[in-house]
């Protein structure tokens, strides 16, 4: 899941990074961005990633499943830095660590809690 949320944001960099930038409100220009096969895989990917994320949150808790899925921010920025040649400040570096230790952390606790009975 972490995998395919960063693959997938990095797809649709690369393939919007070789379309113009998009500032008018004309749809011209985002139709032409979805006609690239970046964004289109990038976009597959993401679709995969969403079901899977679905999939997670159907039997751990929200508390469990977004602090591990928050990894995929390292795994992009990273993408982001040695894949994409983007810069990153030290006050970003900070940030991927406290992801990491909160991720830890949350990491450490068991996935499933106690189901409560939903009434319909």
């Amino acid at each position: 899941m972490v995998v395919l949320n960063a693959v997938g944001n990095s797809l649709l960099r690369v393939g919007l990074s070789e379309e113009p930038a998009q500032t008018a409100l004309s749809p011209r220009g985002y139709i032409a961005a979805f006609a690239n096969p970046w964004v289109i895989l990038g976009i597959g990917l993401l679709i995969l990633w969403l079901v899977l994320e679905f999939a997670l949150l159907s039997w751990a808790d929200l508390t469990y499943v977004l602090p591990i899925s928050s990894l995929s921010y390292v795994l992009i920025a990273l993408i982001g830095v040695f894949a994409l040649r983007e810069s990153m400040s030290a006050i970003h570096w900070c940030g991927l660590v406290l992801i990491l230790a909160g991720a830890a952390i949350a990491g450490r606790t068991r996935p499933l809690t106690a189901r409560t009975e939903v009434r319909r």
